[in-house]
């Protein structure tokens, strides 16, 4: 019962203090408002940041206020009570039958892939695994130390050009992403498919680190600095298959251009595909404070 009480006193200070847990995607990690990170839509503006529309002080109608009815007061706390039972007894349904700490626990349930499409990666699937997530952390160190040639070399156009912009509006902002101390919780190979002559290898990974932004004082100013966070990220990493390297991806005609050209013999405009696995995509599945 006491605990009950702790969470329904916890509920209640959350939707009244204005915290909205607003998740997030990496390279801006996830949502301060839950313990780090950016949210994913291009912008630090967005409508899931942290002066949305989606807080409990926003001008959306939103707010409680004391020019609120009876009647309306009445539904909301009713609202209140249901969200709290079901927050109190998923917490307890989770403690039965339990093991190990929250953050060995995942949010999702992922499987690692046991078939022919692993002959595809050119390397083991521990191996890859590991490479997975250590390329994961020279992305976020070199995104927080505003790597932009590093960045470049591990991440595809489109996504290495999505980060210029949020680290240039950073700078502006006279601010640094601090992420440290990554643990290596759990990858796995979730897919694997080879098109047009690339490779793409989706992974699950599971991290926790901690995240913050400080000024140029050295003061966070958003974030905690004294508690890490789990994440979880759907992953996909691309480079060119071998068969790419050799022959036009139209006609199969061999082909040994090394930054591209045209196929001689159908005409068709080839791509050469980086040599090296790169991030061409980081999507935040899960979160939660430590």
């Amino acid at each position: 019962m006491k605990k009950k009480f702790i969470i329904f006193l916890t509920v209640i200070g959350m939707l009244f203090s204005g915290v909205s847990l607003v998740k997030a995607d990496s390279g801006w990690d996830s949502s301060y408002d839950s313990g780090g990170g950016w949210d994913s839509g291009g912008s630090w503006d967005s409508g899931s940041s942290w002066d949305s529309g989606s807080s409990w002080s926003s001008s959306s109608g939103g707010s409680y206020s004391g020019d609120t009815s009876l009647a309306s007061l009445i539904a909301f706390t009713v609202i209140m009570i249901i969200v709290i039972y079901v927050i109190v007894n998923n917490n307890n349904r989770g403690g039965k039958g339990g093991s190990g700490s929250s953050s060995s626990r995942s949010f999702n349930n992922y499987s690692d892939i046991k078939d022919d499409r692993l002959k595809k990666i050119g390397m083991s699937a521990d191996e890859f695994k590991k490479l997975a997530f250590e390329l994961y952390k020279s992305i976020q160190n070199e995104w927080m130390n505003f790597d932009y040639d590093g960045l470049r070399k591990h991440l595809t156009d489109e996504l290495y050009n999505s980060y210029v912009m949020q680290l240039d509006a950073l700078k502006v902002k006279g601010q640094q992403n601090i992420m440290k101390d990554f643990e290596y919780i759990d990858v796995k190979i979730t897919n694997v498919t080879e098109e047009s002559g690339m490779v793409n290898v989706t992974v699950y990974l599971h991290t926790a680190m901690y995240d913050y932004v400080v000024d140029n004082d050295k003061k966070t100013v958003r974030g905690k600095d004294n508690h890490k966070i789990d994440i979880e990220y759907s992953i996909t990493f691309v480079k060119a298959s071998e068969s790419s390297e050799e022959k036009c991806p139209n006609c199969g005609a061999p082909f040994e251009g090394v930054a591209g050209g045209k196929c001689e013999y159908c005409g068709s405009t080839i791509v050469v595909g980086p040599k090296d696995y790169v991030m061409s995509k980081k999507t935040c599945i899960g979160q939660r404070m430590r």
